[in-house]
């Protein structure tokens, strides 16, 4: 690399176990060069997560350049080791003046004999190589007229129809159904549910450079919110006879995955979890809620600009002219159009408040709820204190707050639990939470007392005390009693009191 177009560019590893998010303590990180040669040696604390070091990259300003004819990027191996997981190889690419964040997942070695290494390889970027250009021709107003617009707030619908007069806007759905295939032309392929936002930061993080202009990244995440919004709300391929799934892997939506990995970006996650609920509405005024198909393309291989579709590389050039992300949307879908903020999003299958905060002194059920999701994440997280399960926020909780903002998440430390501290917190719960249910026989077996939390979907039922199994317990007997009740009400949690 030319030392006078050398800058530096920043790397972060999460190490967690399999496709959980419970962390990996004391695995090992080299990192090579790709000629072989070995860089740094690092080590995951108990979190997970390395320290960040840097790392010689191009300088950022190639990286806004559509005509450059060298990586905008350097391209370096990472090895990452523990005894009784299986090794992994992976690829990164580390951008000037930006942080790589990728978070990958060990197999446990149940096997004596050596198992190989797992290879994870992400090769050259969409944008340099010229592979993300969109094949989607469609008429993005080309809406069926008996459309009813109460089916786009069918996830508040299933719930309460109270919710369909009182509420404007849609809710953010809590997972995304891709059909996963392999080549460009492919239509039959396995369907998997991808959490919303980690699909969009997934799908931004192989589409455009992390070290793009703030206000660029947010032009595409809109973009890609609320196309990712309008194929799931339309049912467009259920409707066409293809299949039940909302979006494909490849370029006839948007590229997830296509190749072995992406590496994630922390300027492209930041940015999808503050803004993973705003989307572009239609600009006529009673489908003014509806998801606008906001199609794109790179702006270099395809030019879609003339057919108001949003060009990448000129979303980057208006922002380095100072334009601000609704005035680049409105450049290219049209000046009328319209940003909206969805009222909900949805995790753990709750509705939350997409613009509500909560701050010290409320009280609520859901300050509770929160609590009791932190006590489950400390068990694999236990650096974070234990509280005390009350509706009050307290001190105690924005203790633990700040400590999972700024030891386990890296995220922003803030006096508030926001959207982007919610959404990873029950994300985080949701994970560590399986790790503790698929616990549970052994935890019964132990001479310890547990407390069982069921929940309906609706309400939460009886609280059970379980002990060894066939002992009665004042009254209650494992595992007759505990099963009456899951016959309709599932294992919300076990915590140990």
């Amino acid at each position: 690399m030319n030392q006078q177009n050398t800058s530096k560019g920043y790397l972060e590893f999460t190490v967690n176990i399999g496709d959980t998010l419970a962390p990996i303590d004391g695995a090992t990180v080299e990192i090579f060069s790709k000629n072989g040669t070995k860089i740094e040696t690092l080590s995951t604390d108990m979190n997970g997560k390395t320290e960040t070091i840097s790392l010689p990259a191009p300088k950022k300003e190639l990286a806004s350049d559509p005509n450059a004819t060298v990586r905008p990027y350097a391209l370096y191996d990472a090895i990452i080791t523990k005894p009784g997981y299986m090794p992994q190889k992976v690829e990164v690419q580390i951008l000037g003046d930006s942080k790589a964040v990728p978070e990958t997942g060990l197999k446990e070695n149940s096997h004596r004999f050596n198992q190989g290494m797992e290879v994870v390889r992400v090769g050259d970027h969409a944008l340099f190589s010229g592979q993300n250009t969109s094949n989607n021709t469609e008429n993005p107003y080309n809406i069926a007229a008996p459309l009813d617009i109460r089916s786009f707030y069918k996830p508040l619908a299933d719930q309460s129809p109270y919710f369909l007069t009182t509420i404007q806007g849609i809710v953010i759905p809590e997972f995304v159904r891709v059909n996963m295939v392999t080549g460009p032309e492919d239509t039959v392929g396995t369907s998997i549910d991808v959490r919303f936002p980690e699909y969009i930061k997934t799908v931004l993080a192989g589409e455009i450079y992390g070290n793009w202009e703030p206000e660029a990244i947010k032009a595409n995440v809109v973009a890609a919110v609320s196309y990712t919004l309008n194929r799931i709300y339309t049912k467009w391929y259920l409707l066409e006879g293809q299949g039940d799934f909302d979006v494909y892997n490849n370029t006839k939506d948007h590229c997830y995955k296509c190749k072995t990995g992406v590496t994630l970006q922390e300027s492209i996650n930041n940015i999808v979890d503050e803004f993973f609920t705003e989307y572009i509405g239609y600009p006529q005024d009673q489908f003014r809620y509806m998801p606008f198909l906001s199609q794109y393309c790179s702006g270099r291989e395809t030019r879609c600009a003339a057919s108001n579709k949003m060009e990448q590389w000129g979303s980057q050039e208006l922002a380095l002219s100072g334009m601000k992300y609704t005035d680049i949307l409105k450049k290219y879908y049209g000046s009328n159009t319209e940003v909206q903020n969805a009222s909900f999003f949805t995790v753990d299958d709750r509705m939350h408040f997409s613009d509500r905060e909560l701050r010290p002194g409320e009280s609520s059920q859901k300050i509770k709820t929160i609590k009791h999701q932190l006590n489950i994440i400390r068990t694999k997280y236990p650096g974070i204190p234990q509280l005390e399960e009350t509706e009050i926020f307290d001190d105690n909780l924005l203790n633990a707050v700040h400590i999972f903002q700024r030891e386990v998440e890296h995220i922003p430390v803030t006096d508030v639990i926001d959207k982007k501290t919610l959404y990873r917190i029950t994300r985080k719960f949701i994970s560590i939470s399986k790790l503790v249910y698929t616990d549970r026989n052994n935890a019964y077996k132990s001479n310890k007392y547990y407390k069982v939390i069921l929940y309906n979907g609706t309400s939460f039922c009886m609280s059970n005390i379980a002990y060894n199994p066939n002992v009665s317990i004042s009254g209650f007997t494992y595992p007759n009693n505990i099963f009456v009740n899951i016959l309709v009400c599932n294992i919300y949690s076990i915590v140990q009191i």
